[in-house]
């Protein structure tokens, strides 16, 4: 089968999972990378992040452009701390690096329309670079051939502390443009993801491996677990977007219409669901079950991989 022509955008350096992302949709071969765009405070240092990853994993080839700082009409919200790159040496010969200058927004437009409905967006980060391009290129919804995003939180069954997901609360406005978009998306929120822990058993199978991209996965984890979350586990949200993004078969979907909550002083960033009909072919396809262990022992064995 013809690998899928992918564009990542991403808030690596925040959390590990973004790493572990990147490292899994490199080892895919279901999967051609045509660029990886950065979002979130410190855009700049993200991408020299990614490309710190890329160098390890030989795939200089891959360029990474800067994208968006700041949400759309907010003030960033402040996710930078003393475990930024997970461990991961980026302050030497990387600042003397240039950075490509064209920027994520030019760069996924022209993508898109260069490959038009060939193009699989992942997105891993707060939906700021997606929704300006859709306003700078409505005719995008209709070229995408799908969107695979990694955020909110759809069955409220987390209790009223988890019903903000990141991803979708740093820029409800930016989510809300995707979401009521209507392109061929399909969203994994935060309550299908925290059922994939990494557990200590996992990585340190990972640890075990040889490869370039094993030794890194598991210094970042293993680090982060240590040194951030301070227990032996980390969830694995963006890797499993990634999964979805190569094997559907890992959830079970429903298709759903979403808006996102913008105005609400006590409910601002909530996802708002309903049920949608099943011959409504544009409504998104919403993960609502996972195949945890099938999805588990994918993730450890792609990785592991030479």
């Amino acid at each position: 089968m013809k690998p899928k022509k992918v564009l990542l955008d991403t808030d690596i350096g925040s959390d590990v999972d973004d790493l572990l992302a990147l490292i899994l949709a490199v080892k895919s071969p279901e999967l051609d990378i045509e660029g990886v765009t950065t979002v979130g405070l410190d855009a700049d240092r993200r991408a020299r992040l990614a490309q710190r990853i890329l160098r390890t994993l030989n795939r200089e080839d891959i360029p990474v452009m800067v994208g968006l700082s700041r949400p759309i009409v907010r003030d960033p919200q402040k996710v930078w701390g003393p475990y930024d790159g997970h461990g991961i040496d980026i302050s030497n010969e990387l600042l003397k690096q240039p950075l490509s200058p064209l920027k994520a927004i030019d760069f996924l437009v022209s993508k898109v329309l260069e490959f038009r409905e060939e193009i699989t967006l992942i997105t891993l980060g707060p939906l700021t670079n997606i929704a300006i391009a859709l306003l700078v290129e409505p005719c995008l919804t209709k070229v995408i051939r799908e969107c695979f995003i990694m955020g909110g939180v759809i069955q409220k069954t987390l209790g009223r502390s988890a019903l903000r997901e990141y991803n979708v609360s740093s820029d409800p406005e930016a989510a809300n443009i995707v979401f009521s978009s209507r392109m061929p998306m399909t969203i994994v929120g935060l309550d299908v993801t925290l059922q994939v822990p990494l557990n200590r058993e996992r990585l340190m199978k990972i640890g075990m491996a040889r490869s370039p991209g094993a030794k890194l996965a598991f210094q970042a984890a293993m680090n982060y677990q240590e040194r951030v979350v301070m227990h032996p586990w980390n969830y694995l949200h963006d890797p499993l977007t990634v999964g979805v993004a190569i094997e559907r078969s890992f959830v079970k979907t429903r298709k759903m219409h979403i808006r996102i909550e913008t105005k609400g002083s006590l409910t601002d960033g909530w996802v708002v669901s309903d049920n949608g009909s099943p011959e409504d072919s544009e409504a998104p396809e919403v993960a609502i079950e996972v195949n945890s262990e099938g999805f588990l022992d994918f993730f450890v064995e792609r990785v592991s991989s030479p």
